[in-house]
């Protein structure tokens, strides 16, 4: 989902009931998670940054790490986008994250050139999703 008015990326698996209203827009599917944990896979958190960098926006990103990289958890919707893979299995691709700094906005990605976006660095494979 993006949002063009905070230049906001959310990944996460449905538009909540009333977020078209606040002018987030689906952007497309980037593969499947599993809904329960597997062997040779891991959660993919949901979390975001806010604060004075962001103007207090809260500006969504994908995690591997439980903790968030020292940011914040939402307490108003789930914090698990469900468990990709540690390594790349038959039908599934990588996932990347990407970075655009000017922003402060993270998006997550098929592309390992972050869509050819300006001003986007590639940040490594969160894991492997399903096609």
């Amino acid at each position: 989902m993006f949002s063009n008015k905070e230049k906001n990326h959310l990944t996460f698996q449905q538009l909540p009931a009333n977020w078209g209203d606040l002018g987030w827009k689906m952007e497309g599917l980037l593969g499947y998670a599993s809904v329960t944990a597997f062997s040779g896979g891991h959660p993919l958190y949901l979390c975001y940054m806010a604060s004075a960098d962001t103007q207090w926006l809260f500006k969504y990103f994908s995690s591997n790490d439980y903790n968030c990289e020292g940011w914040t958890k939402p307490t108003f919707m789930s914090t698990t986008n469900g468990w990709i893979a540690d390594s790349q299995l038959p039908g599934s691709v990588p996932l990347y994250r990407c970075y655009i700094f000017a922003n402060r906005d993270h998006f997550d990605t098929l592309s390992a050139t972050c869509e050819g976006v300006a001003q986007a660095v590639n940040e490594g494979v969160l894991g492997y999703v399903f096609l």
